[in-house]
């Protein structure tokens, strides 16, 4: 008997076969999570296939796709940093994936970081110089990006009316008339100017439109995306955690992503939008049709970009738009893509509105539904035409546009 074969059973039995049975028995465990994250992934139960593939990843599977795939799922979750991170891993893994890296340009386009999604798509493009969602996400955002710096830069270079001076009513809140500003995160000189700058521009070329000037706007600025959920809820409002604020009928809630200078356009949009809401609430006591209001708000905030405006005029031309009846109440019934084409949607309506009647008949109609009239009689009243009327002469300008 060879004596080297006792010592090879000791080291197979006790070595070997243990290994093997426990790498089959991971390998059957991975094969039913990832069964299970398809099947949940079919319900659209999101959060609980993402469970099933963090589990995937804990057990060891250095897969590339996997980490795609929850990427993914956390991108219809709205959890766009979270999103980030895990394409970031998978690219670690597979790094000639153009696909996904144009998938990460889009992911950094939802976080207002330009630079970032512009190299991601540029990667994407030098993989696959033909891959269409990279040359097509590539033009929107340079578009988007020289927007934002053009609005930062606007702000910058505005004049407040002299040296601008700010009293601190404790230590975390700032008081410039009409605005009290509470901060729920550490703050710098610059960043407080910075909100100083957006509130009072809003405040002065804002309440020159619309007629009204507020005694009273409280703000509250937040860096904790739990915090800020958290406030949400307990003033009745269910605010996703990707939104970027929200006005709860009493107060803005600001939600700040990241403190990089190229976010300051954004935050201008997401300040000015929450303050409109607050001037449309105050104006009409609250009996503003989510068209009207979400319009206003939109048509206050920002400017449409060219990929914008082709994106509504295709919806047009192809029968797709939300008819206004359907806009009247809160937006959150609707689908992404339906939500997306909503906004698109009351920005031109109102932009239509603001160019046909001039702004003194908008603020003719928030005065009709303060009065207690419904949006059907306050159209005639101010406008002189009535709800289909309206939405036909809307949908004709759009077409010969």
């Amino acid at each position: 008997m060879n004596p080297a074969t006792p010592k090879r059973k000791f080291i197979f039995e006790n070595y070997l076969k243990p290994y093997a049975t426990t790498q089959w028995r991971r390998w059957k465990m991975i094969q039913t999570h990832l069964q299970n994250a398809r099947t949940l992934e079919l319900q659209h139960r999101w959060e609980d296939a993402a469970c099933e593939y963090l589990e995937v990843i804990r057990l060891g599977m250095q897969a590339a796709w996997v980490h795609f795939k929850l990427g993914a799922i956390r991108y219809l979750q709205r959890r766009y940093d979270e999103a980030i991170e895990q394409y970031k891993q998978g690219l670690s893994l597979e790094s000639d994936n153009a696909s996904a890296y144009a998938d990460l340009g889009k992911l950094y386009e939802k976080e207002g970081r330009w630079d970032e999604a512009i190299d991601a798509l540029e990667r994407a493009l030098t993989i696959d110089p033909n891959l269409p969602k990279a040359k097509r996400r590539k033009k929107r955002v340079l578009e988007q990006r020289e927007k934002y710096r053009q609005r930062g830069e606007e702000l910058r270079n505005w004049d407040a009316g002299g040296e601008i001076s700010l009293e601190w009513n404790d230590l975390d809140t700032l008081n410039f008339a009409p605005f009290e500003v509470k901060f729920r995160m550490a703050t710098e000189g610059e960043f407080v100017t910075t909100i100083y700058k957006i509130l009072m521009k809003s405040y002065r070329e804002i309440g020159s439109d619309l007629g009204y000037y507020p005694a009273k706007a409280p703000v509250v600025v937040y860096s904790n995306n739990c915090e800020y959920v958290q406030a949400c809820a307990k003033v009745g409002i269910d605010a996703p955690p990707w939104s970027a604020g929200v006005y709860d009928g009493h107060t803005i809630r600001i939600q700040v992503r990241n403190g990089s200078s190229e976010y300051v356009g954004l935050l201008c949009e997401n300040l000015a939008h929450e303050y409109t809401h607050l001037l449309v609430d105050k104006l009409t006591s609250g009996r503003c049709p989510a068209w009207l209001n979400e319009g206003l708000a939109e048509y206050e905030s920002k400017e449409l970009l060219c990929w914008q405006r082709e994106q509504l005029y295709s919806a047009i031309q192809n029968r797709r738009q939300i008819p206004l009846k359907q806009l009247e109440h809160s937006f959150r019934h609707l689908t992404e893509d339906q939500s997306r084409l909503a906004y698109l949607q009351v920005y031109s309506i109102v932009e239509f509105i603001v160019n046909k009647f001039g702004i003194e008949k908008v603020r003719q109609l928030l005065g009709s539904l303060s009065e207690g009239k419904s949006i059907d009689e306050a159209l005639p009243c101010s406008l002189g035409i009535g709800y289909n009327a309206l939405e036909a002469r809307w949908l004709k300008a759009v077409r010969l546009s």
